[in-house]
């Protein structure tokens, strides 16, 4: 019999519904400020979503944003979660409605399960400064500390530069408060983030020894580390933390009507151009790129060889294919190999489970 899969476990089927796109913050690493409408959708759509969510078997509801406490009907939406009969109710949050302990207690009492709160830095000045609000540092922890104890809390911290540059300092502040789980999310070209890409993004490599730092500090203190969109290459040593590739799926979902007007018309991403150098999704895209729109001829001798890809495949089908045999990825161990100009690095997966060893193949 499989075991049931654990809350934020990536088996577990969930639904993310974004209920706004308002927020009442402004940062300046935000990748959705040009992606989305910047308003609450309404109640009876959202509610219809999620009873196809659970129709289709859905236990976990990720209620996010925007900024999904911003939404008339946040409580509201929280309950209904509850009462269609969700196990697990979450919430992505800049944390500063949970500040006020009324409104903490009533999503608690309508049945919030977790909220992952939105941490830019230990203090007010770096936190104010990137979320673009004086003050939402301290609402934010006044929110994190009334939800402690009374049901999951995890934090996000998006690695800007000068956040990655403390990222170990970050990890005992809120390890001190009590959180023991964080996702690290890498900053991406979109929205917002890429009008201040000079402060906001970092080439892995320029931080090694910080990231290393803090990786080990986690490991000591007994920290639960999951990575965002960070290359996998920036993690060589600490493969473990490696974000499960099918995490592709959810990006694919997010931008599903660029991705198929891409395959559909040839029309390139809107993002397409120097963001690609900065992006996750630059190997996808440009497996996209070169896919014919007829099956290729195959060869003979291979009765075994999956189809080929093509531009009709739908897109989650593209993806999946992309995950099992296109992603490729190169360790330092890849330097000065006598075969860098023909092998395409080591398939994904192989890294997460072995790591960047190239002795562990034969070539």
């Amino acid at each position: 019999m499989s075991e049931a899969p654990q809350p934020g476990s990536v088996s577990e089927q969930r639904h993310w519904l974004r209920i706004t796109g308002a927020c009442n913050n402004g940062c300046l690493f935000c990748l959705d400020s040009d992606f989305q409408p910047r308003r609450p959708l309404e109640l009876a759509e959202l509610l219809a979503q999620m009873d196809q969510a659970r129709a289709a078997g859905a236990a976990r509801l990720i209620l996010s944003g925007g900024e999904p406490t911003t939404h008339p009907k946040y409580l509201e939406l929280v309950a209904a979660a509850r009462a269609k009969g969700f196990p697990w109710i979450q919430t992505i949050s800049n944390g500063r409605m949970f500040s006020y302990r009324p409104f903490a207690a009533q999503a608690l009492a309508a049945g919030l399960s977790e909220v992952t709160i939105s941490m830019h830095g230990d203090g007010a000045a770096l936190h104010d400064h990137l979320t673009a609000v004086p003050g939402a540092f301290e609402q934010a922890l006044a929110g994190l500390r009334n939800l402690l104890g009374r049901c999951v809390v995890s934090v996000d911290v998006v690695l800007a530069r000068p956040v990655a540059q403390r990222l170990p300092q970050v990890l005992r502040f809120f390890h001190g408060l009590g959180v023991r789980e964080f996702d690290l999310l890498f900053p991406v070209p979109f929205g917002r983030a890429w009008e201040h890409r000079d402060l906001l993004f970092w080439r892995p490599e320029e931080l090694f020894p910080t990231l290393h730092e803090a990786f080990d500090l986690a490991a000591q203190l007994g920290l639960t580390i999951w990575t965002n969109r960070f290359p996998a290459s920036a993690l060589e040593g600490y493969e473990h933390l490696i974000q499960d590739p099918h995490k592709l799926l959810d990006e694919v979902r997010g931008r599903h009507e660029e991705l198929q007007a891409l395959l559909d018309h040839g029309r390139p991403l809107r993002c397409h151009g120097p963001r690609c150098d900065w992006c996750h999704l630059k190997s996808f895209c440009a497996f996209l790129e070169t896919l014919p729109s007829e099956p290729r001829p195959q060869g003979r001798g291979l009765p075994d060889a999956p189809p080929a890809p093509t531009r009709t495949w739908p897109l989650p089908q593209l993806a999946q294919y992309y995950i099992d045999h296109r992603w490729h990825e190169r360790g330092r161990c890849c330097a000065g190999c006598g075969l860098a100009g023909t092998c395409p690095g080591l398939p994904i997966q192989e890294v997460r489970r072995g790591g960047f060893n190239c002795s562990r193949r034969e070539l």
